[in-house]
């Protein structure tokens, strides 16, 4: 249901001026028993109409600020999530420009172990030099999935 606080206090709003004709309505018609009779009865329904109708549109209000609040959240974990992937794929970039300058460096001993992550699941897994040159596709111990060696070249 759309806008649930606003039907709340529209429905306050209502209920407040009915109560307070409805107060009128009563003070003129018990008047006629006696000035006390109207004036009570006029100030009761007063009352009660201002306290029902007050409490019916701050909740009302409070609905709609939590709707609020919840979107605000929303919004800023979808954000966070963003942030989170860019980085991760920042990070990814950086240990695959780390890797193909470890396979073409000379001075990197074959039995050097390189850092590499898995595409599947995102586990860190460590081969050495001579594996990754191997030309083999090798498969993530994590997930089954498979290394494609020839990326990192």
């Amino acid at each position: 249901m759309n806008n649930v606080g606003g039907k709340l206090r529209g429905l306050a709003v209502i209920i407040i001026i009915l109560g307070v004709i409805l107060s009128i309505i009563l003070f003129v018609d018990y008047k006629d028993y006696g000035a006390l009779s109207g004036i009570l009865a006029l100030v009761g329904g007063l009352l009660v109409t201002l306290a029902f109708g007050f409490s019916l549109y701050g909740l009302g209000q409070i609905v709609e600020n939590t709707d609020e609040i919840a979107e605000h959240f929303r919004r800023v974990n979808k954000a966070e999530e963003k942030e989170d992937s860019e980085a991760e794929k920042l990070r990814r970039e950086k240990e695959l420009r780390e890797a193909r300058s470890a396979l073409r460096s000379d001075s990197v001993p074959q039995d050097a172990r390189i850092g590499v992550t898995c595409m599947g699941c995102g586990a860190r897994l460590s081969y050495t030099k001579a594996e990754l040159l191997d030309g083999v596709e090798l498969t993530c111990p994590e997930c089954g999935g498979s290394i494609d060696t020839l990326k990192m070249r």
